[in-house]
């Protein structure tokens, strides 16, 4: 629910800064570590919780992209997200044994990030899994000192109810236009970038 699929261009500031390793506590829930290695934000809700950054993730990442065909469904697209996700640093929101949401990261410099790609299974929808998933990254990247975190979709000058409802998650979340790219994707899909300072 990030960019559209299959325009970007990954810029990656030493991966092995975004590895797991322990965060605070957070008033939701507790610090678990649901494998060896595994950091967990404490983020719980509604029995989800959210872990990561963990690289080489995309096969778990897979089945909720595959869920979301309205913001997904280009093949081509969909395909290079899953090699994208294999080297990007990449949050999971787990249910039980579940995967029900994925946000992965570009970290383009010392001072500015990106959501590269985030997908929620549509039944957990509106219960808060995609805003605490935008939340952990958003404490992991601050303890790095990134200072601004953006994330690429479609323009409103498409009309896309789908993408009416993510931009109006991102500004819920206190994300705000910065700037339109009408070429970036292409004249059919115009571009709007959302900034957000941490």
């Amino acid at each position: 629910m990030g960019r559209l699929p299959g325009h970007h261009s990954c810029d990656i500031i030493s991966v092995a800064r975004w590895l797991p390793r322990p965060v605070a506590r957070h008033r939701h829930g507790q610090l678990a570590a649901r494998r060896a290695g595994a950091a967990t934000t404490g983020v719980q809700r509604m029995g989800v919780t959210v872990e990561g950054p963990f690289l080489r993730r995309s096969s778990v990442c897979e089945p909720v992209l595959r869920s979301l065909p309205q913001w997904f469904g280009i093949k081509e697209a969909a395909d290079q997200y899953f090699q994208d996700i294999e080297g990007l640093p990449t949050f999971l929101a787990r249910d039980g044994d579940s995967i029900v949401g994925f946000l992965t990261l570009v970290v383009h410099s010392a001072y500015s990030a990106e959501i590269h790609v985030m997908g929620v299974r549509p039944e957990y929808h509106r219960r808060g899994v995609g805003a605490a998933l935008v939340r952990a990254a958003e404490r992991n990247l601050r303890q790095r000192g990134v200072e601004y975190l953006q994330v690429k979709t479609l323009s409103p000058q498409r009309k896309d109810k789908n993408y009416a409802h993510t931009r109006q998650f991102y500004y819920a979340l206190g994300f705000r236009p910065l700037e339109e790219f009408p070429e970036l994707w292409g004249p059919e899909n115009p571009c709007l970038q959302m900034i957000k300072g941490l």
